[in-house]
């Protein structure tokens, strides 16, 4: 897991808000979606990496606990 800098001040001192928590949920649900469309038409060890990847491409909103900023980003790594 990558770790997420705040583009203001450049903490790594982060955690979503709770906007970025309904996100993460939601993006789950499709990453979950995804990956039994994709498992029931390629072979089984596919699905596991559609659904990083679909985890990975939608961006969430977090706060930076050190200066109150608020942004989005995707996780990395």
């Amino acid at each position: 897991m990558g770790k997420i800098k705040c583009p203001k001040c450049g903490s790594h001192n982060v955690s979503y808000t709770m906007l970025g928590c309904i996100e993460r949920a939601g993006t789950y649900g499709v990453a979950i979606a995804g990956s039994l469309i994709v498992s029931s038409l390629t072979p089984s060890w596919m699905h596991t990496q559609t659904s990083s990847m679909i985890k990975k491409t939608i961006p969430s909103e977090y706060c930076c606990n050190r200066c109150h900023y608020k942004f989005y980003s995707k996780k990395e790594g």
